[in-house]
């Protein structure tokens, strides 16, 4: 029975991945990659017009273009896994189980994580936003405003996905969705606060080491 169920919660994990890897990065990515370009073309025609160095003007910039572009990376991949990718399916009755979704579910040959899956896909919200705010809107804000920040986004945004699976008959509709989208974004912002700290230790830490040597030699 032990074999049987962990054959089950790894078969569950490597087809949630492998569907993450070949059907939701690659459409993310292009979607970035125009983004971006189309923003550095941007930046480089005003500085053209203004007379101002382009290289410089696109260096200056880069931050806030890579920031944005990683944004729209990120919720190009929630839209893709959550709408998108289930247009081509036949149709779902948006309203058939608004109720459901609380629990992981023991299927034939697999477990249905959706659950844990909403809460663990809304996490990085949090840290695209702080790498956007404070690069592309050059803005910092308390650990209390983020986490209203980050649950009100995330809460939009499930939102925005919930109504999309309404109106495009691409998935049905449940309260569970908006609860765990919303927590998980909630819960991204100690963890990626910490994470935020640890890299700029280490980077500290190396510079420090890097100062040494410069002084031994």
């Amino acid at each position: 029975h032990s074999k049987r169920l962990m054959k089950k919660i790894l078969h569950s994990i490597v087809t949630n991945l492998s569907d993450v890897i070949t059907g939701y990065l690659p459409p993310a990515i292009a979607a970035a990659a125009v983004f971006a370009a189309a923003l550095f073309a941007i930046c480089a025609i005003r500085a053209y017009k203004k007379g101002v160095n382009s290289k410089d003007a696109l260096k200056r910039s880069a931050p806030a273009v890579f920031s944005a572009s990683a944004l729209l990376f990120y919720i190009t991949i929630l839209y893709y896994a959550t709408v998108l990718n289930r247009l081509s399916m036949p149709e779902y009755d948006p309203f058939s189980n608004p109720y459901g979704g609380w629990l992981i579910e023991d299927m034939t040959f697999y477990y249905d994580f959706s659950a844990l899956l909403n809460i663990f896909m809304f996490i990085p919200l949090c840290l695209f936003l702080i790498w956007f705010l404070k690069y592309a809107l050059k803005k910092k804000y308390t650990i209390k405003t983020l986490l209203i920040l980050c649950g009100s986004v995330g809460f939009l945004l499930s939102a925005g996905i919930e109504i999309s699976q309404i109106f495009l008959k691409a998935g049905t509709f449940q309260f569970a969705d908006l609860f765990y989208n919303t927590l998980g974004a909630v819960i991204g912002v100690p963890g990626c606060l910490v994470l935020i700290k640890i890299a700029q230790k280490a980077r500290h830490a190396v510079k420090k080491r890097q100062t040494g040597l410069n002084h031994i030699k």
